[in-house]
């Protein structure tokens, strides 16, 4: 059963507003197609918007040289009562001579009929070195007043405009008054009434420049400008910051016109404002040298940073950006920051790729929205080891579809519905058995693990959301091993309780804080190799599968309560990580140890691990072995035992020498031809490592030739292979096998694969002698079918080199 899903209301609206925006310049002018037609073109569109919309969108900001502009010839002013410019920049250098000139980021076209007067309407400018007025590297804000343009008012900032660093800038009139601003904080205003009287605000309606003034030597910007944006009305030092650290709809009341320069390619700089006030890079239609560059942009929208660091270390935020000190700056965290001071954002994100701590001592606050991100890639992790102020936090969880993830809510009395058109699944260790959870209100518990499956037939590969009070403090759970049980996958005994990482961030399974009472110390984890599901096991310094002592975020998994008394589990802030730090790794040092790896011609694969270390026994020890949770069911298999009962992923035992003799057992999955690899450590490099093979009559000299090529079958004996150290009363094949081909059956069919010949043939009898088959052979996969009955047949092989015999059972 699942829970049912509808794509929210205000979704779609924000996605219709943007796909409106688009289709105005996809569209052209005059049209005169059938509404049918048109539906199609718009589904098309939209289909097309909704592919970018739900990718990585570009970002970018046009680079002027000197000489370069850009050009919106039919931008117009009308019915203005007030007025906001605002605009990023980052300026390479200041102008150095030049009368009343400078960089000006936006001005208003001159009025080619009227020569006598600074007769733009508005411009916003940083004056050049040496002005007149004493005003250099200054902010300035202009405007003309009149309808002839009589009265020019400029009005400057005070705060010189640095170098190389990204600012934001702004000028406002609200009918009375102008005023600056630098970065969100007003540093200048001025009373136009009480200067020059009640004249009206002048607008040329003759276009708009940006990077240009076209009166003087020096009119030219030299750096780069984004976000530009004029409002038709007056915006408070509120509304400035409420805006400046994030890219705008375009549909925003009052908004008169918006160019976000996020066009990749092309000429054209697109009006995402109400009006369709386009232009053109250059000094004409058409390529021309005074074009700007079009570059990834850095402006802080939002600040994000570039290595990792300290928050107020301004090398770890991007180029021109410096540290973000504005208590509304919203902030993307991309690395491993830690913040060693008091600091207060509006929004706050963790990226996939990022990790934030919160150093002992310091509060940090949001103001705004709080968003740990996650997406096939990686999570985002967040320790608060000093304070964090907010009302609430939105975590994802990323799940790739048509697979099993073991996770757990991060955040306070999350309920179901947050895996909404999710199958959800909670495990109950006394049956064994899975449960689906089909009431949405029902609750996740804190540290509980839970098992999701994101299914192609309703959301394919999907991001769910906890929103709610981070979790932080100490968790704790008890645990249970109801005897009479068995545990997955039918094969040990029962006790094996499903818990989950209650964090926001990882958890070192091998921190001394963690209090475990009555439980092995291993951990197993669910993996997916090609599709297909395996466990991965953890325990003392080794594992399987690529397991270790750290465990994700929100990341669900098993361990096993060894007491049918009961047991309990604790876990407090002071395991926390941020996962994949290699000072977190556990450093110990295993000197006698061998991993065996199988895997088949598909590249599915298992492992197992034997290992050496004082005080083990050969029997099971919760402290040092892991036992085995098999996967599915048609990936191989890996194992050891000593006896019936318990069989092992990773096997402790107290020492490695010659007269040591493990059984390995396999279990193939499928019929095929498989390979059987090892690693080591340095403490077996004295040792040889042979492989037995039971059912082939091989010993083979494993630790000479790397690996084991041999064929299996779903229904062979496991009880197949046997690891020595010696070779003592038994006969080496030296060579390490005994033909040139592997040979197997595969439904009606005899599957021979040549080894290292170029060439040969193969004649197939039954045990009469009769012939039933036979094929020319080529190096590598050769198939030949036969039509006999089901019973063992005798594989002649003869090639240049050798002759060999192999018999194989048909069904």
């Amino acid at each position: 059963m699942q829970i049912n899903k509808q794509i929210p209301l205000h979704c779609c609206y924000s996605v219709i507003q943007k796909f409106i925006v688009i289709l105005r310049y996809l569209l052209p002018q005059q049209t005169n197609c059938k509404m049918k037609n048109l539906s199609k073109f718009t589904i098309l569109i939209c289909v097309l918007f909704l592919s970018v919309h739900l990718s990585a969108q570009p970002n970018t900001a046009l680079d002027f040289n000197e000489r370069d502009r850009v050009d919106i010839p039919n931008y117009e002013m009308v019915g203005f009562t007030g007025l906001t410019v605002e605009a990023w920049i980052k300026l390479n250098k200041y102008q150095s001579l030049g009368s009343y000139t400078g960089s000006p980021a936006v001005m208003q076209k001159t009025d080619p009929a009227i020569t006598a007067y600074n007769d733009y309407g508005i411009i916003l400018m940083v004056l050049c070195l040496n002005h007149e007025e004493g005003h250099d590297k200054q902010l300035a804000f202009g405007l003309n007043f009149r309808s002839d343009g009589y009265y020019h008012i400029g009005l400057h900032s005070g705060d010189t405009i640095r170098l190389n660093e990204w600012h934001h800038i702004a000028g406002t009139w609200d009918g009375t008054s102008m005023y600056v601003y630098i970065d969100g904080v007003l540093v200048n205003s001025f009373n136009v009434v009480d200067s020059i009287g009640n004249e009206p605000f002048y607008s040329p309606d003759y276009g708009l420049y940006m990077g240009y003034k076209d009166e003087g030597q020096y009119g030219y910007f030299d750096g780069q400008l984004d976000e530009v944006r004029i409002w038709n009305y007056s915006r408070s030092e509120v509304q400035l910051r409420s805006t400046m650290y994030q890219e705008l709809t375009g549909s925003e009341t009052g908004l008169h016109a918006y160019w976000n320069f996020n066009e990749t390619s092309g000429e054209t700089v697109y009006d995402q404002g109400p009006n369709g006030f386009d232009g053109f890079l250059g000094s004409a239609v058409g390529y021309d040298i005074r074009e700007p560059d079009r570059v990834t942009t850095t402006a802080p929208i939002p600040y994000y940073t570039a290595m990792d660091g300290n928050y107020d270390s301004s090398w770890v935020w991007a180029t021109g950006q410096d540290a973000p000190l504005n208590d509304w700056a919203q902030i993307n965290i991309k690395h491993d920051v830690n913040l060693a001071a008091d600091e207060t954002v509006k929004n706050l994100t963790i990226s996939n790729s990022g990790a934030l701590t919160i150093d002992n001592g310091y509060t940090l606050t949001v103001s705004g929205e709080m968003l740990i991100e996650s997406d096939a890639t990686g999570t985002g992790s967040f320790i608060d080891n000093g304070t964090l102020s907010y009302s609430s936090a939105t975590v994802e969880r990323y799940l790739s579809e048509n697979r099993w993830h073991y996770v757990s809510s991060p955040v306070e009395n999350a309920t179901a519905g947050v895996f909404t058109s999710i199958y959800l699944r909670s495990w109950d260790e006394p049956t064994e058995t899975w449960s689906y959870i089909t009431n949405v209100n029902a609750g996740l518990n804190e540290m509980e693990g839970y098992a999701a499956w994101a299914s192609s037939a309703y959301t394919g590969d999907a991001t769910v959301t906890f929103t709610g009070a981070l979790n932080s403090g100490n968790f704790s759970m008890s645990l249970t091993n109801t005897a009479g049980t068995s545990a997955p996958p039918n094969e040990d005994p029962s006790g094996y309780n499903f818990i989950g990482n209650p964090y926001p961030s990882g958890i070192d399974w091998d921190n001394a804080n963690w209090t475990k009472s009555d439980v092995d110390d291993a951990i197993y984890i669910i993996t997916y190799i090609n599709g297909n599901r395996q466990y991965a096991s953890y325990i003392d310094g080794v594992s399987t599968h690529g397991a270790t002592n750290e465990i994700a975020p929100h990341q669900g998994f098993f361990v096993k309560c060894n007491s049918t008394s009961g047991g309990n589990i604790q876990v407090t802030n002071d395991t926390r990580i941020h996962t994949g730090q290699a000072f977190f790794k556990n450093t110990l040092n295993q000197d006698q140890l061998i991993k065996l790896k199988v895997i088949n011609a598909e590249g599915l694969y298992d492992e197992t691990v034997i290992r050496a270390k004082e005080n083990a026994t050969t029997g099971f020890d919760g402290n040092m072995d892991a036992l085995k949770l098999k996967g599915g069911e048609e990936i191989p298999q890996l194992y050891t035992r000593f006896d019936d009962q318990t069989i092992y992923s990773i096997n402790t035992i107290d020492h490695i020498g010659p007269q040591t003799v493990i059984p390995v057992s396999f279990e193939a999955g499928g019929d095929g031809i498989f390979e059987l690899s090892f690693k080591m450590k340095d403490g077996l490099l004295g040792l040889p490592i042979y492989l037995e093979d039971t059912r082939e009559g091989i010993v083979y000299n494993l630790k000479d030739s790397g690996s084991y090529k041999f064929t299996g079958a779903a229904d062979d004996d496991p009880e197949r292979f046997i690891l020595r150290f010696s070779t003592d009363d038994l006969k080496l094949d030296p060579t390490g096998a005994s033909a040139d081909a592997l040979v197997y059956a595969k439904n009606d069919q005899v599957m021979i694969h040549l080894l290292e010949s170029l060439h040969g043939d193969a004649m197939i009898y039954d045990l009469s002698g009769k012939l039933v088959a036979q094929g020319h052979l080529e190096k590598g996969a050769n198939a030949i079918k036969v039509n006999t009955n089901p019973g063992y047949l005798l594989v002649k092989i003869v090639t240049p080199e050798r002759l060999s015999t192999e018999k194989i059972f048909i069904k």
